[in-house]
């Protein structure tokens, strides 16, 4: 959460800005470096290349209708380029995920965090499995994970200033996951109950109403526009719905099969939300700093959205998934998490002490990431842990 009131961004001097870059740099380079040594051992072990050439071979309209615009997309743009492969799409997941770290450093040198912290924290994170995962699968869920932290700069925003930008960049931000995830409504649901806790300003009918509307217009009409694209493609709005409402969106059956996840918790809530907080709390725990702030923090206590948001959002969004048979396994979720949990940092005055414990919870996460029972019972995702580690 950021200070409220004091919510102006810290206006960096010069040297102080050409630090951040340069932290920025390091960090994410040592970041693509480390993404891509681990892209290169699975690749070598033909552990990913099997599902990359799946998609490669089959962007078609299947895939448009169940939601998966940035694959389709980007797998179809690569078509074009001469020497892609599918292995051109772990370059670009890694690039991403690298950006996304090196940006996170840069905002925090500009927030007063030493070089050291902010680096040490970042990297050990760039090396938690989740991040690693999703950074090598050369599919679209570090472009998720990056809207949940964009998201969670709007929550903040709105929180903290409430003008006609902070509203209008929340709407952009929730077209922006409906475009990309097909769970996004899982996601923008729950959203939608934390905003009058962000939205001080909403104390009639009316002011209930634009924001509102301000927030879901963008997503309603980018939803409609992807309804209308299957009708081009000759797949009438109720098949798209129905292609949607199929168990993980239509995939293949041995897909459904295959995951445990959906063995073990699919269709229900209270079971899925208990397990991903669990996984949330020690895979990403970063997440404790906020309870902390939450219990001790005036500031946060007065205005709790941002904070609130970063914290409950992703088990509730991958709970109801599971609800309805949409998540198959929860290792977006904790990705989710942490790039919930880093937004909320990059907004929040943490003390030096707190920003030491952001350090050591990372640490203590990717530790006990390597090991945690629940992420690793998908036997895909143990595969690819078993060559990672060996």
């Amino acid at each position: 959460m950021s200070s409220g009131a004091n919510h102006i961004q810290v206006r960096a001097s010069g040297p102080l800005v050409t630090r951040a870059w340069r932290v920025a740099l390091v960090v994410g380079g040592a970041s693509f470096l480390l993404f891509a040594a681990a892209a290169h051992k699975l690749l070598l072990a033909g552990a990913i290349e099997p599902a990359l050439r799946e998609s490669w071979n089959h962007a078609n309209s299947q895939m448009l209708l169940s939601g998966q615009w940035p694959m389709f997309v980007m797998i179809n743009l690569l078509h074009l380029i001469p020497g892609c492969g599918p292995s051109s799409m772990v370059v670009i997941t890694i690039t991403a995920t690298a950006l996304a770290q090196g940006l996170l450093a840069r905002d925090l040198i500009q927030r007063g965090w030493s070089p050291g912290l902010a680096a040490s924290g970042i990297l050990v994170t760039s090396a938690n499995p989740v991040i690693v995962i999703i950074a090598t699968s050369g599919a679209p869920m570090i472009f998720y994970t990056i809207v949940v932290g964009l998201l969670i700069l709007a929550i903040d925003r709105v929180e903290a200033i409430a003008d006609t930008r902070a509203l209008i960049l929340l709407g952009v931000g929730v077209a922006a996951m409906f475009v990309l995830w097909p769970n996004a409504i899982y996601w923008v649901a729950p959203t939608l109950i934390v905003l009058p806790l962000a939205f001080r300003e909403m104390n009639s009918i009316s002011a209930a109403v634009a924001l509102f509307t301000i927030a879901l217009l963008p997503g309603f009409i980018v939803v409609s526009s992807m309804i209308l694209s299957g009708a081009m493609f000759g797949r009438p709005p109720a098949e798209a719905i129905a292609v949607w409402n199929a168990i993980l969106h239509g995939a293949a059956p041995q897909e459904v099969l295959h995951s445990a996840w959906l063995a073990s918790f699919g269709g229900q809530f209270t079971a899925a939300f208990v397990a991903l907080a669990l996984m949330c709390a020690t895979i990403a725990p970063r997440s404790w700093l906020i309870i902390w702030r939450l219990g001790l923090n005036r500031r946060e206590q007065t205005q709790p959205a941002t904070a609130l948001a970063a914290l409950l959002l992703p088990p509730i969004s991958g709970a109801l998934a599971t609800y309805f048979w949409h998540l198959d396994a929860p290792i977006v979720v904790v990705a989710c998490s942490l790039a919930a949990v880093a937004s909320w940092t990059a907004t929040a005055s943490l003390r030096h002490g707190e920003r030491a414990a952001w350090v050591l919870l990372s640490l203590a996460g990717t530790s006990f990431g390597w090991a945690a029972p629940l992420l690793w019972q998908d036997s895909g995702l143990a595969h690819l842990r078993h060559i990672l580690l060996t």
